[in-house]
């Protein structure tokens, strides 16, 4: 994806490039199309070079950074690529993305409040951004149980996603909160969504079970026992 557009852009930078030989910022939007054909073959390695050339040739262009960001953390260099998103970010205020990615390199260090904050100043710029980060924030705030804040984080993220494991999110939330009928309803959907889900037909049991509605807690343990018959997602015994 992306190499019948970026192909034709390096043929014409460097054709430029013979011109003008001596011209810095052609030299750094060649190698950063570089960088990115290669980054969206999946060779990350190469990517990385051409990215870190494109910034060697011009140290305040804000693409290359923020390329490197995007090498480094899928080369698995966190570390690295905060550094990257960060100075981005300093060179350009005003973008959301490089926020978003400094937030993708915290969660990896296993920073996830910082990480949250800078999702939610991601998301206030209003710009499209290629991940959900709702999602990453309101798992965070369920971490910490922070019910309320993670539910209504989970309630905006169903809105464009609603798959089944969001459900089970929701579902999680409001036992949290110790609003029974409320999860039950999204483990229900859940099931809806994804019928051989396992895990929230388990919890919508573990619900039934606790409110003594013992028919319904039968069946649901019945159908998520059927449907994980290795323990993997919750405990058989």
């Amino acid at each position: 994806a992306g190499g019948p557009f970026f192909q034709p852009v390096i043929s014409r930078l460097q054709a430029a490039l013979e011109q003008s030989p001596e011209d810095t910022q052609l030299q750094a939007q060649a190698f950063l199309a570089e960088g990115q054909l290669a980054y969206l073959r999946g060779d990350y390695a190469t990517a990385l070079v051409s990215f870190n050339k494109s910034a060697i040739a011009s140290p305040d262009y804000v693409p290359a950074h923020y390329g490197l960001g995007n090498a480094y953390l899928a080369t698995n260099q966190p570390n690295e690529s905060l550094a990257s998103y960060r100075r981005a970010s300093e060179l350009d205020k005003t973008l959301a993305l490089p926020l978003k990615g400094m937030g993708d390199a915290l969660t990896k260090l296993g920073r996830t409040r910082e990480a949250t904050t800078l999702y939610g100043r991601a998301k206030s710029f209003g710009q499209p951004l290629p991940t959900n980060t709702g999602l990453l924030a309101a798992r965070d705030l369920k971490k910490r149980k922070r019910w309320k804040e993670a539910l209504k984080e989970f309630e905006e993220v169903v809105k464009t996603e609603p798959t089944a494991e969001v459900y089970i999110d929701i579902g999680d939330c409001y036992v949290g909160l110790e609003q029974s009928f409320s999860a039950s309803k999204a483990y229900q959907k859940a099931t809806e969504l994804d019928p051989k889900n396992a895990l929230a037909h388990f919890k919508n049991g573990e619900i039934m079970f606790r409110e003594r509605e013992y028919a319904a807690a039968l069946e649901a343990y019945e159908r998520a026992l059927a449907l994980d018959t290795t323990g993997q997602q919750f405990n058989r015994k």
